[in-house]
């Protein structure tokens, strides 16, 4: 029934969340409450060798998950204007964060993503933009 689909949507929205949240590092309380939460700052008490096996742990995570990542892209892309913005609350933060991730894919599906869902969802027409032509997405 309905309810059964509404619980199946909310489950699949929280795994999407959480290979998100894995693929870039930031956490549920990142999200709320640091601009820029993506950029992974080694704890004060970590040696520099500590920090540099996390990193290398993080990059090894991103190089499994992006492949996912991409396909939660894709699916984004694919869903009608209505329901990408009812997820877009949710998956606003996480999407910012992947503007600076290193997977070439990565960032040029999320920046369809903002050109064709997150920029119409804030009223903002593609069209309008200017792009230098050394920077024009593919």
């Amino acid at each position: 029934g309905e309810a059964g689909a509404g619980d199946v949507e909310g489950r699949l929205l929280e795994r999407i969340v959480e290979v998100l949240q894995k693929f870039t590092g930031l956490s549920a309380q990142d999200q709320r409450s640091q601009p820029g939460a993506g950029v992974l700052v080694p704890e004060a008490q970590q040696t520099p060798a500590q920090a540099q096996a996390e990193g290398a742990q993080r990059e090894q995570i991103r190089y499994v998950l992006a492949p996912t990542v991409l396909a939660i892209l894709e699916g984004l892309m694919g869903l009608p204007q209505p329901a990408f913005e009812k997820l877009l609350v949710r998956l606003y933060a996480l999407l910012c964060s992947l503007i600076e991730c290193n997977d070439g894919r990565v960032r040029g599906m999320v920046t369809a993503l903002f050109l064709h869902k997150i920029g119409p969802a804030l009223r903002v027409s593609p069209e309008g933009l200017q792009f230098p032509e050394s920077e024009t997405p593919a």
